[in-house]
């Protein structure tokens, strides 16, 4: 019947159909309000993620169908691309209960991964948000809407690369996108937590976007342990926002600020993101080459090039070169000061009070 059903509203892209035979050593990975996920091995080796919706989503769906058939319907026209989840196809067990089959991420979902993964260094972290806006911008190019973006809904690949799952409430743009009841709190726009039945479009993805650019900084799930009334007074009374974390790049901050403003048509779009996030990768991937030529160098010469950035106002190249410096001559007070003061201007406040701190030792 969902078969009939779904063929019957798509013409021109045929779905896959997988013999349930074909699998074996079923677990659960993942239960929620509406679906379960589960983690099952195929007789060839390979493992797979097979997805179904609960038979009472009728808080969600009138038909307990339509959560599954609009999934599927999205998952069957969204083309390939490495930061979407792979759609495989579907399948049906003895008891006639049907399953999407979508490849299988093993390391998890993003804020399972930032838990374990403490140390990931700045370009390590926006590359994992270049591959969460690319998997966006592929969405909204083929004018689809996801609409309930948060960390359990990107996952990450044994490569460290990111995919964008979970497709149970996207919409076509030009359909009806009023809000359901559904989408982590935390990662829903102030509109949209003001007004369930608000239209949710771009704008609305990239206010997450925002959200998740911020835990990939902090390693933690934005708003955490509030209640939804409280993350309602925090964003829309009060108009708050999750701080930077000490040592964020600048220009990495000012991006998902921007794109968690209040105001939906002052979000950049996606592509205005991607321009952004490529120029500050490849601004880390420049001070990762200045690392890299510190060997050989000695205190004169770290020194005579970290005031010469210092000077031009590049302060992260600068303090590539002084920091090296001072671990050779911890005892310099105006290298530390010099450091001191190009962490105020980059906003690495907690490092500035330490600089600062060694300098007046060494002055009293």
């Amino acid at each position: 019947m969902i078969l009939k059903r779904v063929e019957s509203s798509i013409n021109d892209k045929p779905i896959k159909i997988l013999e349930y035979s074909s699998f074996v050593n079923s677990n659960i990975i993942l239960a929620s309000e509406t679906n379960l996920v589960y983690r099952v091995d195929l007789r060839d080796g390979n493992t797979v993620a097979l997805k179904t919706f609960k038979s009472d989503v009728s808080h969600y769906y009138e038909d307990p169908f339509d959560g599954f058939i609009r999934e599927v319907k999205i998952n069957n026209m969204i083309a390939y691309h490495e930061n979407i989840i792979k759609f495989l196809g579907i399948t049906k067990d003895p008891k006639d209960k049907y399953f999407m089959v979508h490849e299988f991420a093993s390391n998890g979902d993003l804020q399972s991964y930032l838990n374990t993964h403490h140390n990931l260094d700045w370009l390590t972290k926006v590359n994992m948000a270049k591959d969460i806006s690319n998997g966006i911008e592929h969405l909204h190019n083929a004018i689809i809407v996801h609409r309930d973006l948060h960390d359990r809904n990107i996952l990450v690949h044994s490569d460290g690369r990111l995919v964008i799952a979970d497709f149970g409430i996207s919409k076509r743009l030009g359909d009806d996108t009023v809000s359901i009841s559904a989408g982590r709190y935390a990662y829903l726009a102030p509109e949209c937590l003001q007004d369930h039945n608000f239209k949710r479009g771009k704008p609305c993805d990239i206010y997450s976007l925002g959200m998740l650019f911020w835990e990939i900084s902090s390693g933690i799930s934005p708003l955490n342990g509030k209640e939804k009334i409280e993350i309602y007074q925090c964003v829309v009374d009060r108009g708050e926002r999750e701080l930077p974390i000490d040592g964020t790049p600048s220009d990495y901050i000012s991006l998902y600020r921007n794109a968690r403003n209040g105001d939906s048509e002052l979000r950049p779009g996606i592509a205005a993101i991607q321009r952004i996030l490529d120029k500050v990768i490849e601004r880390l991937l420049k001070l990762s080459e200045h690392q890299s030529a510190l060997s050989g160098l000695n205190v004169s010469e770290l020194k005579t090039r970290g005031e010469s950035y210092f000077n031009e106002e590049k302060f992260d190249e600068a303090l590539i070169y002084l920091n090296k410096s001072l671990e050779i001559n911890p005892n310099d007070a105006l290298t530390s000061f010099r450091c001191g003061e190009a962490n105020r201007r980059i906003n690495y406040l907690e490092k500035s009070l330490e600089n600062y701190n060694i300098v007046e030792l060494h002055i009293s």
